[in-house]
């Protein structure tokens, strides 16, 4: 067998003798992440499993951190099954489409506008939250204001000779202008942030609503 072949085996005995009633019929393995292995099951069911020691607890953190936001009636995973060890945990498939640029490009200005809303209504009750909420690991990177260089380094550096080939001269400007008032930026204030807000873990229904924020290991 080779290494997934053995992954998921080994990921579904886990899964099978934590959750004997759990009942599916087929089994797709996602392993190309750093922190964790995934099991979809049905199609319908997201099983997901820290790669390590250091995930694992991230994993407890990230629980606690998600209830918060369910209680505050955030759209975001609801984990009705966990591990008695916290250790990986499984939730059903939120429905939506993840909001890449093809979906986009089909959302009219209207379903647009409401959407920015929902996701800034998100985030305003994210960063609300107090930071005692969840333990901050100490192996893990934080986005400090202090160091905001390392972030337009990167993007002047290494991301702006990729999204140049993509943007227009125009819009290459607006992003330009935004990483150089980046730099000036200071900030005593801490708040608990999502830190991988990408297109593909915003998920939108079918009428361009928000259907979910995903990914917050």
């Amino acid at each position: 067998m080779n290494n997934d072949s053995e992954l998921k085996k080994d990921l579904l005995e886990k899964l099978t003798r934590e959750f004997p009633d759990l009942s599916f019929n087929s089994v797709e393995l996602v392993n190309h992440g750093d922190d964790h292995a995934v099991l979809i099951l049905d199609k319908k069911r997201i099983v997901r499993f820290p790669k390590n020691a250091q995930y694992q607890e991230s994993f407890k953190q990230e629980l606690k951190l998600l209830q918060t936001l369910i209680e505050k009636g955030l759209p975001v995973p609801f984990y009705d099954y966990v591990a008695s060890n916290s250790h990986f945990g499984s939730y059903r498939l939120i429905d939506g489409t993840e909001l890449r640029l093809e979906t986009f490009n089909t959302l009219s200005q209207t379903s647009l506008e409401a959407l920015i809303k929902d996701i800034a209504h998100f985030l305003s009750g994210l960063h609300s939250i107090p930071l005692d909420t969840i333990e901050i690991s100490e192996h893990k990177e934080r986005w400090d204001s202090d160091e905001i260089w390392k972030y337009t380094d990167r993007y002047f550096n290494e991301r702006r000779k990729i999204i140049e080939n993509h943007v227009s001269s125009s819009l290459l400007a607006e992003l330009d202008q935004f990483f150089n008032n980046l730099k000036e930026m200071k900030s005593s204030i801490r708040r608990i942030i999502h830190d991988d807000l990408s297109d593909d873990h915003i998920l939108v229904k079918p009428d361009g609503t928000l259907a979910g924020i995903i990914d917050f290991g």
